[in-house]
């Protein structure tokens, strides 16, 4: 191919998309126990703390601040009951409407995808005095940096 519009037989070019993981921490199985908008950013505060991807793998104390998010364009899908499979009916609302309607909540990340502009957490949520959980994805999109505040203390 020559980039002319294909004339031509020649060796198909290869492009390769290796995605390397190089986040220092992980927030699997991390509990997110409050989420609040803060001069354009979005901090995460975890009940927990999360690991760190290094050998020993240590847990610390720490919370997590996405810069210049989106709020507008953030969303949080509620999937289905927890260990439910087939169908279901979802819903899906706003990341500024489920601050509103549910200030009391805790979310236990188990999956965590990073895009462009985007980060993705699907877990288990929490609401007091409901059972069972609640599969759920948050959909966040943002034009900063995501930023681990760590406190050194260690847990």
């Amino acid at each position: 191919m020559n980039g002319t519009g294909g004339e031509g037989k020649g060796v198909p070019m290869q492009i390769v998309y290796n995605h390397s993981f190089d986040n220092p921490y992980s927030l699997h199985d991390s509990r997110v126990c409050s989420i609040e908008p803060v001069d354009g950013n979005l901090r995460l505060t975890f009940a927990y703390g999360y690991v760190s991807t290094d050998p020993p793998f240590k847990q610390v104390e720490g919370e997590v601040l996405i810069e210049k998010v989106q709020i507008d364009d953030c969303d949080v899908h509620f999937l289905s009951v927890n260990g439910s499979y087939g169908d279901f009916c979802g819903k899906k609302m706003s990341l500024t409407d489920f601050l509103r309607d549910y200030p009391d909540f805790s979310f236990e990340i188990l999956d965590e995808m990073y895009g462009y502009h985007t980060v993705s957490y699907q877990g288990y949520l929490s609401l007091p005095g409901q059972v069972p959980l609640i599969d759920v994805r948050l959909l966040i999109y943002y034009d900063g940096n995501i930023v681990y505040l760590v406190n050194e203390r260690g847990l």
